[in-house]
């Protein structure tokens, strides 16, 4: 059991990892109309459950800091946060040292702190390397950028860069089928100013990726750059359609 922990912890960081491999970050303000325009999108076509996921993370140190240390640095983070967080899971083995912990902000916002070290061998010119990863999820859109600031104010503080990623959730109460999920597809696209976009179907799964003006994370995908990512899918037993819209991309969560 205790293998599976780290190992879950480490496929968390080595996912997030490979996600910034491919990030072309260029100025940590984002711009709001994009995020508004998503919101609007989504009412418009009254969807219910709107929620939204801010994850950012980034390398904080150089140095392997052991369980202490990082329980240290988690009641730091948790300060940050301004709220007590209850479930707490932590591990140190094999030179390998990780805590997660989750709790809520408020009815309405869900919050989960990951912070995982571990040693490099011998040879290399860092001793180790120690991650932090925050995540925000809620369905009050008017605590979205306060979070969103929020989130990139703890991962600079600490001495990151900040990397947020952000998702957006619905569901539509009506089945849609071909006619219908094209429809949304088009009107999505002009909602959200896409300068090009490509387009894949497999089993009555709609995936949309493009280009927005108004947004200004990227991430490169085989030469071409991205910032946008859209997931349409159909749920039988509720009768509804979900959407997904990750900027600049779906994280692995979705």
């Amino acid at each position: 059991m205790k293998t599976l922990k780290i190992f879950t912890a480490l496929i968390i960081i080595t996912g997030i990892t490979f996600l910034s491999a491919y990030y072309i970050y260029a100025d940590s303000n984002s711009k709001k109309s994009g995020y508004e325009a998503v919101y609007e999108f989504l009412k418009s076509k009254n969807a219910e459950n709107i929620t939204y996921d801010l994850t950012d993370w980034s390398i904080i140190s150089k140095d392997y800091k052991d369980i202490h240390m990082l329980k240290s640095l988690f009641q730091e983070v948790e300060k940050d946060l301004f709220t007590k967080m209850t479930d707490l899971k932590e591990e140190e083995q094999d030179k390998t040292s990780y805590l997660i912990a989750e709790g809520y902000k408020n009815d309405s916002t869900y919050v989960k702190v990951v912070l995982q070290s571990f040693q490099i061998p011998p040879g290399f010119e860092e001793k180790g390397q120690t991650f932090i990863a925050v995540n925000v999820m809620g369905n009050n859109f008017n605590d979205f950028e306060a979070n969103k600031n929020l989130l990139k104010k703890i991962i600079e503080k600490y001495g990151g860069k900040s990397r947020i990623t952000t998702c957006f959730y619905g569901q539509i109460y009506s089945k849609l089928d071909n006619k219908g999920q094209n429809s949304v597809i088009e009107e999505l696209k002009k909602k959200l100013k896409l300068d090009y976009c490509d387009i894949s179907k497999e089993d009555q799964v709609y995936t949309l990726r493009g280009y927005s003006g108004l947004f200004e994370e990227n991430i490169l995908i085989m030469d071409k750059i991205y910032n946008m990512e859209v997931e349409i899918t159909g749920d039988k037993e509720k009768n509804a359609a979900l959407i997904w819209i990750g900027i600049p991309v779906l994280t692995a969560e979705f």
